[in-house]
C-alpha cells in the first residue's frame, strides 16, 4: 500500500528559489527530513524527531519558531529530499 505523503513548497532563504518536495507523513511526524534547494543546493531541516541535528526532538513548528537548530542512515525518497526514520 502507498504511504501517505505531504507536498511541501517553500522559498529558500539564502537564494530565494521556490521549490516543492514530496515527503512521507511518517518521516515528517516521527522521523527527520531534510530537503535540498535545487537552485543553490542548501539543505533545510524540515523536522528532526530523531535528534540527528539537535539534542531535543524538533517539529516543523519548532524549527519555524526559532528553537535550536548530529547522524543516522538517510533514505532518499526523491531527488533533493532526504528522510531519516527510526527503524
Amino acid at each position: 500500500p502507498k504511504k501517505p505523503t505531504y507536498e511541501l513548497t517553500f522559498t529558500c532563504m539564502p537564494c530565494g528559489h521556490r521549490s516543492s518536495h514530496t515527503i512521507t507523513e511518517q518521516a515528517f511526524l516521527f522521523g527527520t527530513v531534510l530537503v535540498r534547494c535545487p537552485s543553490c543546493y542548501e539543505r533545510h531541516v524540515i523536522s528532526d524527531h530523531l535528534k540527528i541535528f539537535n539534542e531535543e526532538p524538533m517539529s516543523f513548528e519548532d524549527i519555524l519558531s526559532g528553537k535550536n537548530r548530529g547522524r543516522k542512515k538517510p533514505m532518499h525518497t526523491q531527488k533533493n529530499t532526504i528522510e531519516y526514520l527510526d527503524q
